[in-house]
């Protein structure tokens, strides 16, 4: 039987803080903010970027349709839910 090695990884916070607000992210995560608000359908709107500390967001608001549609059809629901990522594919 072999020995198990110990591993212990630090990260550089400062390292991690600049990843979380790349274009490579922002870009990534605009992108799954535009899926998500494209499948939900009308009612809705893609805001941001917003860096409200450590890393960028993105939101989709609704406006009246938006609300109306999710109460009925759960839109914005169905959107998040067909949008998770599942084995490592989006």
């Amino acid at each position: 039987m072999a020995a198990q090695t110990r591993v212990q990884v630090v990260l550089n916070s400062a390292g991690v803080k600049a990843l979380l607000n790349s274009e490579g992210v922002s870009g990534a995560c605009r992108a799954a903010a535009s899926k998500i608000r494209a499948r939900a359908g009308k009612g809705y709107r893609l805001v941001g970027p917003y860096h409200p500390g450590s890393r960028v967001v993105y939101r989709v608001y609704s406006n009246a349709t938006g609300k109306q549609r999710e109460a009925r059809e759960k839109s914005l629901t169905k959107a998040l839910k067909s949008s998770r990522i599942r084995g490592g594919k989006a």
